[in-house]
């Protein structure tokens, strides 16, 4: 089975296919405009197809799934959007959308509705549905096992992003509290104490540079990861290039998205070794 997955955030695409993929033969397709889904409906054909409902090009990505459902009337087609109670619109209607979810939701809600509107068995998810064990008896470091006063806020204005790191880390076993920009941030900071800070570097209505200055200029010690979606976080890193966010007091940078095992280990390395700026 192929699901294809359209929206312009690479980090939407791979939640919904880990989720997918955790339970069924499923294979993810992406694309992110209407040439995309052009080319990729060409090469091959999809089963399911979930549509940001805010895509750039929306009218444009609608037609072109218009014209590959010509002999397919009922491809399911499901809307994706990050409002509650989104607005229908003509070029829905031509994508053949038959109901939109938003985008906090968790795996089990997406596997019921994927298995509502494809009339397929669904099983039921694991505890988490990324890439990794969920055994109990797994030694490794997303095995669950409760880390006791090990709290984290992460600071990002990104829901979806917000979830798939709450859900990996507190199945690793932190404690997460979340923010979605800088003022709310540090002020959860002051109030929640947490052993280490996960920051977006870019934020609205204050930068990210700006919440990591404002915490060193406060005194605090706190590890910081930084999350980039410039896609240069492993060039700055290896080649040790000159950051701002090294000058300001940022422990460590990563690109986004990220793999979340090996932000589970930085974090665990963070902590342990009392890594601070």
């Amino acid at each position: 089975m192929n699901v294809l997955v359209i929206d312009t955030d690479p980090a939407v695409r791979r939640l919904i296919g880990d989720v997918l993929l955790s339970v069924g033969d499923w294979e993810l397709l992406e694309a992110q405009d209407a040439s995309s889904v052009a080319a990729t409906m060409h090469e091959r054909e999809a089963d399911l197809i979930l549509l940001d409902v805010a895509l750039p090009d929306l009218p444009e990505v609608s037609q072109v799934i218009a014209n590959s459902r010509y002999g397919r009337p009922h491809l399911p087609v499901l809307g994706l959007s990050i409002a509650a109670q989104p607005q229908w619109s003509d070029a829905l209607v031509t994508a053949g959308v038959s109901r939109v979810i938003p985008k906090s939701f968790n795996a089990d809600e997406l596997l019921t509705l994927v298995g509502e509107t494809t009339g397929l068995s669904i099983p039921a998810s694991p505890k988490l549905s990324w890439p990794f064990s969920t055994d109990p008896a797994d030694s490794g470091s997303l095995n669950g096992a409760k880390k006791p006063g090990r709290r984290v806020v992460i600071v990002d204005d990104d829901i979806t992003t917000l979830a798939l790191l709450t859900d990996v880390l507190t199945y690793a076993g932190y404690d997460v509290t979340t923010a979605t920009d800088g003022p709310t941030g540090l002020t959860k900071i002051d109030d929640y104490e947490p052993d280490l800070v996960i920051l977006d570097h870019m934020l609205p209505g204050m930068h990210g540079i700006a919440v990591v200055q404002q915490l060193r200029q406060q005194g605090s010690r706190l590890p910081i990861i930084m999350l980039t979606a410039h896609g240069n976080a492993k060039v700055i890193r290896d080649e040790k290039l000159t950051w701002s966010g090294w000058k300001a007091g940022a422990s460590l940078l990563l690109d986004k998205p990220c793999d979340v095992e090996a932000l589970v280990n930085w974090v665990e390395q963070l902590i342990s070794t009392r890594t601070h700026w």
